[in-house]
């Protein structure tokens, strides 16, 4: 899916002049588009913003030695989406993964994104924009100071931004931007065919990794009880059990500077059995052995 957007007063700031997606260990090519005329029919429109939509156009490539057609954005400070849907899944854990895409900022632009998003099964299509769920958007995103490459990866749903900051070009000319995303879970990022970076993904997206993950060959044994505790049935009750929780203390005696006017009434204190205690209940038992 292609994903354009700008804030600038100009026209005709962008042109994509071809999308590749593939697979190397398969020697397969799940996608390619040169944008040859007729391209329209094969790339589906957005309404999405639909008060803020702009055209796509198919325009010539005047570059020496690049593709002859490409489309280009066409009207000012609007938005650009078109996408198309893969005739196959893509299942990147099996073999390397090759995206790559050229893209050319023909005019001098203040704010704007060429970037490319590559969406779950499921989307849809009339409705795809800016808030859509995506598994991976690459490409160049210009904005002032800020003009950066944008590599964000899907994790269970959270976009995670790239931890690398690589200025994006925006001098005019034709760029191919190239990742490549290998089963090993390393990656490459090219530009104009020139490795740039390369690097290891948990790494560079800052993904935690689990201490612990499911063992999906771990099976509930069949004598496994769920209950928490069970009853001893070799238990007994002592004989000299004393049900009483309190028992006065006899060992106590009331102290011969014992001043009831500021002390009170004299009482017998009573002492918590050991059977019965809790903290707080041993906590009541030295008070009043200590009174």
């Amino acid at each position: 899916t292609w994903d354009q957007s700008m804030q600038s007063g100009q026209v005709k700031i962008l042109a994509l002049l071809l999308i590749s997606l593939v697979s190397l260990s398969e020697g397969k090519i799940h996608f390619r588009e040169e944008f040859s005329p007729g391209w329209e029919k094969r790339f589906s429109g957005s309404k999405w913003n639909f008060q803020n939509q702009g055209r796509f156009v198919l325009a010539k490539n005047t570059e020496e030695g690049a593709l002859p057609h490409g489309i280009q954005t066409w009207d000012p400070s609007r938005y650009h989406e078109a996408s198309i849907q893969l005739l196959t899944p893509i299942h990147t854990k099996a073999s390397p993964f090759i995206f790559q895409y050229s893209v050319n900022f023909a005019q001098q632009i203040d704010c704007g994104g060429g970037y490319i998003k590559l969406l779950g099964e499921g989307y849809n299509a009339t409705n795809f924009g800016g808030d859509t769920h995506f598994l991976i958007m690459f490409g160049p995103d210009i904005c002032g100071l800020d003009s950066k490459i944008q590599f964000i990866l899907d994790k269970e749903g959270v976009g995670y931004p790239w931890g690398k900051h690589y200025r994006a070009l925006n001098d005019q000319l034709n760029h191919f931007y190239t990742f490549a995303l290998y089963p090993n879970e390393t990656y490459e990022y090219y530009l104009d065919a020139k490795l740039i970076h390369k690097g290891i993904v948990a790494k560079d997206w800052h993904w935690e990794m689990p201490k612990e993950i499911p063992d999906p060959n771990d099976k509930k044994p069949e004598t496994w009880d769920d209950r928490q505790t069970i009853e001893d049935s070799n238990d007994v009750k002592p004989n000299d059990w004393v049900e009483e929780e309190m028992m006065e203390n006899n060992d106590a005696i009331k102290p011969d500077d014992w001043d009831e006017d500021k002390d009170g009434v004299w009482a017998v204190s009573y002492t918590h059995l050991r059977a019965h205690e809790t903290s707080l209940h041993l906590v009541c038992r030295l008070l009043l052995e200590k009174k």
